[in-house]
C-alpha cells in the first residue's frame, strides 16, 4: 500500500524484519535487479514499541516499522539537530509512520500485504503451467552475457502440466560440464533418477571456460580476472525453465559439488531471494564475498573430514550468523562414519545442517548406482548424498 508517495506498507516477511530487530537498509543487487535487506541502523531513527498486528513499513527504501504478533516496532527521528534539516522530507516520513500506525491498529480485518504463515504449503504456479513436455532429459540453450550457454532439463515421468513441481539446480564440479563430461556428472550425482522417483525437475546447467568452471568467487575455481556472472546466469535458467514447464516458484533449490557448491553458496550470499534452500557438497563460501543480509536461507553442508574441513566449518559458521541461529543443535543423522548436526533455532524458522563423513575426502558420497569409483571415491553404505540432500531441500519454500 503506497502512502503519500514516500513509503510502502508490506508484510514483515517480505521486508525481512523480525520484531525487535534493527532497522533494515535496503540496497539493490546488481545480479537480480531486485532489493534485499541489509541490517544497518538508520542514523536518524530510534525504535519504540506499540500496538499489535503483522506488517511493516518501508520508508524511502528503508524498513522503519514492523508489526509481529502483539508488537509494533516503530522508528522515529532521534536527533532533531541533525536529522530535521530535511524539513519537509522528514515531516513527510513522520506522516508515513502515523499512517502506518493508524492502519495497523484498525479493526478492518487482516492488514493489506499480510503473507501466509511460514508453514503455508500453497504452490505458486509458474508461467509455464499448462505446457506439456515429454518425460526424460531435454537440452536447451540460451544467450547470456554475449555467450551461448546450455542446460539440461529432466522431466519426471509423472509430470502433469497443470500441477506445479519443485525445481532443483544441479551445479557440477570443476571440469564435469560441457560436452561429454556433462552427462558423466548427471550419472555420478544421480539426481536425475532421484527427481524422477520423487517428482521434481532437475536443471543441470554448464559453466564456461576450459576446464569448465563456475565463477563461485576467488577461492574456487574460475580463471583469474573472470567477469562471467554465473549468479545471473542461474537466474536466467530459472526464468527460462519456469516459462517452459509448470514449476512451483516457491520450491526452487540448488545442490552443487566442489566448484558447484561454491556457486550455490554465492547465490545464497548475493541473491538470497532466488532459492528456497541450498545443499553444498565439499565446497565453501568464497571468503571475499560480501553477503546481503536479506531473508534467512536454509543450508545443508556435506563435508569429508579429510577435505579442507576448516574451510567448510567457516562457511557454516558464516551462515549461522547470517541466519541468526543460536547454539541449539540436534543430531539429525548418525550412521556409520556419518554424523549430521542441525542448528534448529534460527531466524524465520530456517535450519543449518552440517553433515561430516569421518575419513571422507573430496567426494559426492553415494551408493553403487552413482559410479563413484570412476572419480576415485569409494561406494558407501552409510550415506547416499542425493537422498539426504533431497530430504533436506524438499522441506523448504520461498515466502
Amino acid at each position: 500500500v503506497s502512502i503519500f508517495g514516500c513509503c510502502t506498507i508490506r508484510s514483515s516477511k517480505s521486508a525481512g524484519i523480525r520484531s525487535g530487530a534493527e532497522a533494515k537498509k535496503v540496497r539493490k543487487s546488481s545480479t537480480m535487479g531486485s532489493q534485499y535487506s541489509q541490517g544497518v541502523r538508520h542514523p536518524c531513527l530510534a525504535p519504540f514499541s506499540i500496538g499489535a498486528g503483522d506488517l511493516s513499513i518501508v520508508l524511502r527504501g528503508r524498513a522503519v516499522a514492523s508489526l509481529t504478533g502483539d508488537r509494533i516496532l516503530v522508528y522515529i527521528v532521534r536527533d532533531s539537530s541533525r536529522c530535521l534539516k530535511g524539513g519537509k522530507a522528514v515531516r513527510k516520513q513522520l506522516l508515513c509512520i502515523l499512517a502506518f500506525v493508524l492502519l495497523a491498529c484498525s479493526d478492518n480485518g487482516s492488514p493489506p500485504g499480510t503473507l501466509p504463515p511460514t508453514n503455508d504449503t500453497t504452490a505458486r504456479p509458474s508461467a509455464g503451467c499448462g505446457n506439456t513436455m515429454e518425460p526424460g532429459v531435454h537440452v536447451f540453450t540460451l544467450d547470456h552475457g554475449g555467450m551461448e550457454r546450455s542446460y539440461d532439463l529432466m522431466i519426471p515421468s509423472d509430470y502433469v502440466s497443470t500441477e506445479p513441481m519443485p525445481l532443483l539446480l544441479n551445479l557440477h564440479p570443476l571440469t564435469l560440464g560441457g560436452p561429454g563430461l556433462h552427462a558423466f556428472w548427471a550419472w555420478v550425482s544421480n539426481l536425475n533418477a532421484k527427481g524422477d522417483r520423487e517428482g521434481f525437475f532437475v536443471a543441470q546447467p554448464d559453466g564456461t571456460g576450459a576446464p569448465v568452471s563456475w565463477n563461485g568467487g576467488e577461492d574456487c575455481c574460475s580463471p583469474p580476472g573472470t567477469d562471467v556472472d554465473d549468479v545471473d546466469f542461474i537466474a536466467a535458467v530459472i526464468d527460462a525453465v519456469q516459462d517452459q514447464i509448470c514449476v512451483d516458484e516457491r520450491r526452487v533449490v540448488a545442490a552443487g559439488m566442489s566448484n558447484g557448491a561454491y556457486l550455490a553458496y554465492r547465490i545464497a550470499c548475493e541473491a538470497p531471494d532466488m532459492l528456497a534452500a541450498i545443499a553444498p557438497v565439499v565446497g565453501s563460501l568464497s571468503a571475499e564475498l560480501d553477503c546481503l543480509d536479506g531473508r534467512a536461507i536454509p543450508v545443508f553442508q556435506l563435508s569429508g573430514s579429510e577435505d579442507s574441513l576448516d574451510r567448510r566449518e567457516q562457511s557454516v559458521t558464516r551462515f549461522l550468523e547470517i541466519n541468526g541461529c543460536n547454539d541449539t543443535t540436534e543430531s539429525t543423522y548418525r550412521k556409520g562414519d556419518v554424523t549430521c548436526t542441525t542448528h534448529t533455532v534460527c531466524e524465520e524458522d530456517v535450519e543449518v545442517t552440517h553433515c561430516i563423513v569421518d575419513g571422507g575426502g573430496h567426494c559426492f558420497f553415494g551408493d553403487s548406482d552413482s559410479l563413484l569409483s570412476l572419480i576415485g571415491c569409494e561406494v558407501r553404505d552409510d550415506i547416499v548424498s542425493q537422498d539426504l540432500i533431497w530430504e533436506f531441500l524438499s522441506r523448504w519454500r520461498l515466502p
